[in-house]
């Protein structure tokens, strides 16, 4: 199974009172104790391809239908996964290019529900798995647009990762790269 780098935009975000009413139920949401995103303020560096990447934040949380949006939610709901595990990541190489990766791997129950999540959310327009950065505040302002986006299958789970420019203005073959090597980011 292949990876491959495509466009897919992310959906907007709420306005005037719809969004006072998501901010409310995110409230409540984390009151009731569902596992929250957390800030990673110290992390061990891991480097591979002349980048370093280290994890700002991460989050362990299902339903995966709760962290996913466009069709590839529909699907999630219809086909719950196992497991969602995500992080976002600071990359860098040594030409002071800085780049954020959001990173998820997706267990889902079976090959056949694998492949049909990995099929889809590699097509363009279609939806992903709900980037991190959207709930960690530090990083909420980053819109992650799918154009450096790679994604693999690893048994039962779809590894998907999007990288996007912070500082230093990366290339696209930089961006296009770091998100091909975060796919081997090891999952702690």
């Amino acid at each position: 199974m292949g990876a491959g780098t495509h466009t897919r935009r992310a959906p907007g975000a709420a306005a005037g009172g719809a969004g006072l009413l998501v901010l409310a139920l995110i409230g409540l949401w984390l009151l009731l104790g569902h596992n929250s995103p957390t800030g990673s303020s110290v992390s061990t560096p891991w480097q591979s391809g002349g980048l370093t990447f280290t994890s700002v934040g991460s989050s362990d949380a299902v339903p995966c239908g709760e962290h996913s949006y466009g069709q590839v939610q529909q699907y999630l709901r219809a086909n719950p996964c196992r497991s969602l595990f995500r992080v976002l990541l600071d990359a860098h190489d040594n030409e002071n290019h800085q780049m954020l990766v959001a990173l998820s791997w997706t267990q889902m129950p079976d090959p056949a529900t694998t492949e049909a999540l990995y099929q889809l959310a590699h097509r363009d327009g279609t939806g992903n798995i709900t980037e991190l950065s959207r709930e960690l505040p530090a990083y909420s302002g980053v819109n992650f647009t799918g154009n450096h986006y790679a994604s693999r299958v690893d048994g039962a789970t779809v590894v998907i990762a999007e990288a996007e420019p912070q500082a230093g203005d990366p290339p696209t073959a930089l961006l296009n790269q770091t998100a091909e090597t975060a796919l081997a980011f090891p999952r702690n």
